[in-house]
Formats: C-alpha cells, structure tokens, sequence
C-alpha cells in the first residue's frame, strides 16, 4: 500500500478531530470535586465571585437553544427560554422536573423578574401584530402585554 500525500491528510485531519471533539461528545458525569474542574475564571479580576462550593449540574437536555434564566425563589423553579422551539421551560427544585412552562413564547429570549415578581419577558417573534415586545405576567396568572415594539422607540 502506498501513502500518498492526500491520505496521510486525510489520517491526520481525522486523528486531529478526534482529539479535539473527545469532551465535546463525551457522556455527561456530575462532578463530585469541590472546587469543580469544569469552573474556568477567565479573568483573575472575578475570582473573588467564586463559589467554591459550587459546581456544574445539568437540569435539562432536549433544548435547541437556551437563554435567559430567571429564578422564581418563592416557588423554588428556574425559568428559561428555548428559543427555536418556541417555549420557555420551567425546572422545579422540589421534584428535579422540567415541564414547559409556556408555549408558544412568541420567541421570548430575555427573562427578568420586576420588583413585585412578575415575569417580564422579551419577544421577538416574525410577525405583525404580535412582533417585539416587552410582556409582564403575575406568575401563573394570564398575560399582559406591557409595551409594544412601537412604544419602545419612541
């Protein structure tokens, strides 16, 4: 068997790939070293922010594209949104579960909480009337629309 110049790049080119995506593709395992290996500090100025008892815990797989938590204390769950499936998904402390909270979220890719606990969320969904807004709802309670995309550039 000859080697010619277009395998031997070609058995390069895969042995480099598979060096490089190994942890990438690699299973998933929940760390039990404190402080967790997985925890970068990219910039020595936010080492003091550090938990060190803090580590890396997976609540949910099956999301596209995740953004935006907000955390709702006074009923112990954790709300995101899932941007291209068009929901936002809810994880609760209690049972360990994660439900769909809302869908569709007309694309709602920013959550906050205001200062009597309501629920604001940004949206951007495609297409008039309901394109970028600012929606505030009591948690668990219907919706209301706040400000409109019109209002917002004024």
């Amino acid at each position: 068997m000859e080697i010619s110049r277009r395998t031997m790049l070609a058995g390069a080119t895969a042995a480099a790939a598979t060096t490089l995506t190994g942890p990438a593709v690699a299973a998933w395992e929940e760390s039990t070293r404190y402080p967790d290996p997985r925890v970068q500090i990219l910039d020595p100025s936010f080492a003091r922010y550090r938990v060190v008892q803090a580590s890396v815990e997976r609540l949910y797989t099956g999301a596209r594209w995740s953004e935006g938590p907000v955390w709702f204390g006074d009923v112990r769950c954790l709300l995101w949104s899932d941007i291209p499936n068009n929901r936002i998904l809810r994880w609760d402390e209690a049972t360990g579960r994660t439900s769909v909270y809302r869908q569709p979220s007309n694309n709602s890719n920013g959550l906050t909480r205001d200062r009597q606990g309501r629920l604001i969320t940004c949206e951007h969904r495609h297409t008039a009337p309901d394109a970028n807004r600012i929606r505030r709802q009591h948690y668990g309670a219907g919706r209301q629309v706040r400000w409109q995309a019109a209002q917002l550039t004024q």
